[in-house]
């Protein structure tokens, strides 16, 4: 008998909750509601949680003390991530909806109690910059909160993609510009000296920050000036590199005693400590090129060229980790340092490197004990046009090591191994002679195939699944040029025949959905032929994301 004055106070009560809102506020609330199609009897619901968690941007940064002559221990908040300096180092934490925390800047006694309350509970990825994923998944989380009665009802409300991005874009650059305002005055309270040396090297990052005020400050501004590439890759990666005894496997003694700690007990221990080892190598003034040098077994010349490189050349080490992912990010940058002659100097010959070094198959690139012995009879000039044939002969031979994988026996796998062993040692020129021996042995094989079982005429036409929808071309207004996706073996041949590589192949890379075949025409003339593949990133495949495909995940293997 009580529930229904119940629940007409409960009503009557939120329409007065939302009344007490702007109206031009209440409009954009409204305009949210119509575009995710919120049910009529959640309606008032959602543009009340929408009305209350946008009425404030959750971003506020207090300084516990107003010296501005040294470092001032601070607190800030960023949406769902509380951030504390205290005088020395940066650290960070995420906290939900359980924990109370002021929705507006508190008091400096009241923001030191959260900071020793909340900080000793994680440790998350501090921000120094705006300008990163972090920051944007920080931003992205906030615009998910603001419509959360929403995302329970339907859970493809919470992907930015697609129709969502009229909601998601505005949003999101909104809550990055308060996290960038508050963050700037977060870093007005850090050490200004060691700021610029982080921002110097183009490495915004809190662990950089912290792996300088940790130590011997002025001998580790010396190794970050030294090697603005190298240090922040060992300091902010997962990993570190350690030699290895000649074709045993085993872990070498370090020459320095006081670095032999930081080995691990295994080739693929990801324990090591790399921030620790060039700081003690810093702290202790050992030669920290030598150290390099030893650690990446590589000439101490191409750690000295390393050194002289501009980071704007060379890229800086958050750009090489992105590459490369957080396991590595020195390969590419001590395999360019080895070439010799051929050793890129500008960013334009450093771009031209990195693209044709990520083209080599992982099983050639694993064999090389470096890029010379390949590279012997290439171009000298990394903007010689050249390089994009050489690029496509190797991305070629990834062909060789999936047709060995496909066969899946044990004499398949062991010649497999042999072919690894036996390419590393391999010019260009040798490389290139095999491929084309493959192709040429592929169609024999065809043809003697096709001649003992006659393949059925219906077989050349069988469609595999579009990427496309409701159309298999696209004409660009611009160019004139169209668009055209390959659907069947039918398709793949008579590509083959008008550009003569070796894309008729591709036919059960296509039906297992490996990939996506496009051809770019001038008219009916095929100009390009290119594959596309679907890709999780790194961190994707430690997180368990990678089934979750956007169009992000869209990858284009070869041109």
């Amino acid at each position: 008998m009580t529930a229904e004055p119940i629940c007409e106070t409960t009503f009557v009560q939120t329409l007065l909750d939302i009344a007490k809102f702007p109206e031009r506020h209440r409009a954009v609330a409204n305009t949210w509601a119509d575009h995710f199609g919120v049910p009529p009897e959640r309606r008032d619901e959602f543009i009340l949680h929408y009305l209350t968690h946008t009425s404030s941007t959750r971003c506020w940064c207090v300084s516990l003390h107003k010296d501005d002559s040294v470092p001032r221990p601070t607190v800030a908040r960023f949406g769902r991530q509380l951030q504390y300096f205290d005088g020395r180092l940066i650290s960070a934490v995420r906290f939900d909806e359980k924990r109370k925390v002021p929705v507006h800047a508190p008091t400096a006694s009241r923001a030191l109690t959260l900071a020793h309350q909340l900080i000793i509970h994680g440790g998350a990825q501090a921000l120094l910059t705006s300008f990163s994923k972090h920051a944007r998944d920080l931003a992205l989380h906030e615009s998910q909160l603001s419509i959360k009665p929403l995302m329970k009802l339907d859970f493809l409300a919470a992907s930015e993609e697609g129709r969502n991005k009229r909601f998601y874009g505005p949003r999101n650059r909104f809550y990055l510009t308060c996290i960038g305002a508050t963050l700037k005055k977060f870093c007005q309270s850090l050490d200004q000296e060691l700021l610029h040396a982080v921002r110097s090297v183009q490495c915004p990052s809190a662990q950089l920050y912290n792996w300088l005020a940790r130590g011997d400050r002025t001998r580790r501004l010396q190794a970050l000036k030294a090697q603005p590439v190298l240090i922040p890759v060992l300091v902010i990666g997962h990993a570190l590199p350690w030699p290895h005894l000649a074709d045993s496997g085993i872990l070498e003694q370090c020459p320095w005693k006081d670095l032999q700690e930081y080995c691990g007990s295994c080739d693929d221990d990801c324990t090591r400590d790399g921030a620790g080892l060039v700081g003690h190598a810093a702290d202790t003034g050992l030669p920290l090129n030598k150290v390099l040098a030893w650690l990446f077994s590589t000439p101490i010349s191409a750690i000295r060229y390393l050194g002289q490189q501009r980071v704007y050349d060379t890229g800086s080490a958050l750009s090489r980790l992105n590459a490369e992912g957080l396991e590595a990010g020195w390969g590419d940058l001590i395999a360019g340092a080895r070439l010799g002659n051929r050793r890129p100097s500008t960013k334009a010959q450093w771009r031209s490197f990195y693209k044709f070094r990520s083209a080599i198959p992982w099983s050639l690139l694993r064999a090389l004990p470096d890029m010379n012995a390949l590279l012997a009879g290439c171009p000298t000039d990394w903007a010689d046009p050249a390089w994009s044939n050489i690029t496509t002969k190797l991305v070629d031979l990834r062909e060789l090591f999936s047709s060995l994988d496909r066969a899946g026996s044990r004499a398949a796998l062991n010649t497999k191994n042999r072919l690894n062993a036996f390419v590393g040692g391999l010019s260009f020129r040798q490389i290139s002679n095999l491929t084309d021996a493959f192709h040429g042995e592929l169609e024999a094989i065809r043809a003697r195939l096709e001649k003992a079982i006659p393949p059925e005429p219906s077989d050349a036409f069988t469609r595999w699944p579009g990427l496309m929808l409701n159309t298999d071309t696209i004409t660009c207004c611009e160019t004139g040029l169209h668009i055209v996706e390959l659907r069947c073996a039918d398709d793949l041949d008579l590509e083959h025949h008008a550009l003569g590589h070796c894309i008729d192949t591709y036919d059960y890379h296509a039906f297992s959905g490996n990939c996506r075949l496009l051809s770019i025409r001038s008219g009916a003339t095929p100009l390009a032929s290119v594959e596309l593949a679907l890709r999780a990133h790194g961190h994707e495949h430690k997180t368990g994301q990678s089934g979750k495909w956007t169009p992000r995940h869209l990858h284009v293997v070869q041109i």
